[in-house]
């Protein structure tokens, strides 16, 4: 019987520390292509990206790494 008392009581602690408040807002949700805009991305710009680009990092272990 004591068994049953503390399980309810920590299932109800446990339960009430999940709720949210009363003056909780779901934060704005926005569109790529808005983000985009405020930003000032040019997504229609092709970026030429080499085959090689890790070297830029000068790190001699990455290097081999990626060589293996």
């Amino acid at each position: 019987m004591k068994v049953n008392k503390i399980f309810l009581s920590l299932s109800f602690l446990l339960l009430s520390s999940c709720t949210l408040g009363p003056d909780y807002n779901r934060p704005a949700v926005y569109k790529d292509e808005r983000i985009s805009k405020s930003l000032n991305l040019n997504t229609k710009k092709k970026m030429d990206i080499q085959k090689d680009w890790y070297k830029q990092f000068n790190d001699e272990n990455l290097n081999h790494l990626v060589d293996i």
